[in-house]
């Protein structure tokens, strides 16, 4: 099965931590658009996962205009990555 990812990068090179070659990926622990709870994770498996490219649009859109410091991209990915744990945070 295929999954949406939602990955963002800092504009801006970052010498110290290198935050513009490495990915960190939109989350909502509430599971809601927008909010206290939705931010950035670095880890994969903390990621919003989308089933749907429409849907991942949607959430894309409202990355963009929250961190605007951050290049944007979605990204397919082949569930076979996260393993055969129970994935969380899966939104249809």
């Amino acid at each position: 099965m295929i999954y949406y990812l939602i990955q963002a990068y800092h504009k801006e090179v970052d010498k110290q931590y290198h935050r513009h070659l490495y990915p960190t990926y939109l989350t909502s622990y509430k599971m809601q658009l927008g909010g206290d709870s939705f931010g950035l994770q670095s880890g994969l498996h903390d990621a919003l996962k989308f089933k749907s490219e429409e849907t991942a649009k949607n959430w894309l859109e409202k990355g963009k205009n929250t961190f605007k410091e951050r290049d944007w991209e979605l990204v397919p990915v082949d569930s076979r990555i996260f393993g055969r744990a129970k994935l969380e945070y899966v939104i249809e």
